[in-house]
């Protein structure tokens, strides 16, 4: 329901950041919300699938208790990629390079889901001020790493050019 409002408070932040316009164009908008939905699908049934794949582990004495704190970072990456998602769809990331970005730099996923998952647990302002401050943070996060990459894929090339 607010994953409307957070790809518009995701696109003003890098419209600030970037200093650049993203016109409204409805047909793009279904678009990003049918990708969403499948996003949300295929990250779904893999965090169910490791969490029923856990469940079994846990069973098994000693290497069972490792399982809850696996639970909680698999829960907090999926809550981060979500929240990276949106920066996703600006930038036209398939599914698959969305995924694979996520899990390059899942140390920021991890880490946007559980400033998310504490955030939350603040009685009543919680459940609004998590999704705006993690879409934010997210935004912010995604775009910072762009760049850098971009630079860094500059400084090699320029570097390469140096050589010959």
């Amino acid at each position: 329901i607010c994953s409307p409002i957070l790809a518009l408070l995701s696109e003003r932040v890098d419209e600030i950041i970037n200093n650049k316009k993203y016109p409204f164009n409805f047909g793009q908008f279904l678009h990003d919300m049918l990708r969403g939905i499948v996003v949300t699908l295929r990250n779904m049934a893999f965090e169910t699938f490791v969490i029923l794949a856990c469940m079994i582990i846990g069973w098994i004495p000693i290497i069972g208790w490792i399982t809850v704190p696996f639970l909680y970072i698999i829960a907090w990456y999926f809550l981060g990629f979500a929240m990276m998602d949106y920066t996703y769809e600006r930038m036209r990331f398939s599914i698959g390079e969305g995924a694979k970005f996520t899990r390059k730099h899942k140390g920021i996923a991890i880490g946007n889901g559980f400033i998310f998952s504490m955030i939350l647990l603040v009685p009543f302002i919680g459940v609004v001020i998590a999704p705006i401050l993690s879409v934010v943070a997210a935004t912010l996060a995604v775009i910072e790493v762009k760049k850098e990459e971009s630079m860094q894929a500059q400084n090699i090339a320029s570097q390469g050019m140096i050589q010959q």
